[in-house]
């Protein structure tokens, strides 16, 4: 039985060669020599068709570098699709990134008009200050979540958790916080980073808050790392319930409600 990548080549082939057999067939009218430089011709096109054809459907190359020829095939996807999420995560902070001046800008412009007409507590005044960490305070939840996504490289790319079951309640923590609960606050943050660009006022200071959630749940989220670099140091696992119990618990003590559904 053929492969779904063998039939798709197949085919390709064979317009390919029907297309070489249709073009020889006019070598009656050309003579025999016209004939074999468009034989040639034809040949190499279908040569260079087939190979930008299967380089087109090649696997890219993993992420994931084993150090063991002896980890379980189930657990190596589960940490390629770790690695292959905080890698578009990546893509996603720089393009945040590139948002930070417009939304320093408009945040010191908001602080300003504060200041200038004695804004109290309730005025864009807050919009700068240390209450909602600043002009700045963008720029750190993006080091935040830079942070996060080495630790949790670095746990995938250790030999310790790459010999683990794949049920392992340390292993699908790590899955869910890079396949889930990151992506979940990815959403917030793109959401938040638009808002902080435009909005002033009252609106301006609601996005701030949003923020501070996000940094605060950012924090959970490294804590759980921590417990799970300490699982690995220590030789040790917990389940996962545990693991969830505790992140429930650490996003209940904030004030505001949870972003992400644990």
């Amino acid at each position: 039985m053929k492969t779904r990548t063998q039939a798709m080549i197949a085919g390709a082939s064979g317009v390919l060669l029907g297309a070489t057999t249709a073009v020889l067939g006019l070598g009656s009218f050309a003579g025999a020599v016209g004939v074999a430089g468009i034989a040639v011709v034809a040949g190499g096109a279908m040569a260079t068709a087939v190979g930008v054809f299967l380089h087109a459907v090649s696997p890219a190359p993993s992420l994931l570098v084993t150090t063991s020829e002896e980890v379980n095939e189930s657990t190596a996807t589960l940490l390629e699709n770790v690695l292959n999420s905080t890698r578009d995560v990546r893509h996603k902070l720089e393009e945040w990134r590139g948002e930070l001046p417009q939304i320093k800008r408009n945040m010191r412009a908001q602080g300003g008009a504060g200041a200038a007409s004695g804004g109290d507590a309730t005025s864009g005044g807050d919009a700068a200050s240390g209450r909602y960490g600043g002009a700045s305070r963008p720029a750190e939840v993006l080091d935040q979540l830079a942070g996060i996504l080495t630790r949790i490289e670095g746990l995938a790319q250790t030999e310790a958790v790459q010999e683990r079951d794949p049920s392992d309640g340390d292993l699908l923590m790590l899955e869910g916080i890079a396949c889930r609960y990151i992506p979940e606050l990815m959403d917030a943050v793109d959401d938040t980073f638009d808002f902080l660009a435009k909005f002033s006022g009252g609106a301006l200071k609601d996005v701030q808050n949003n923020l501070e959630t996000i940094h605060s749940e950012f924090g959970v989220m490294s804590e759980t790392l921590e417990q799970l670099e300490q699982d690995v140091v220590r030789g040790v696992s917990h389940s996962l319930e545990v693991h969830s119990e505790f992140l429930r618990r650490r996003l209940k003590a904030s004030d505001s409600p949870s972003i992400i559904d644990i």
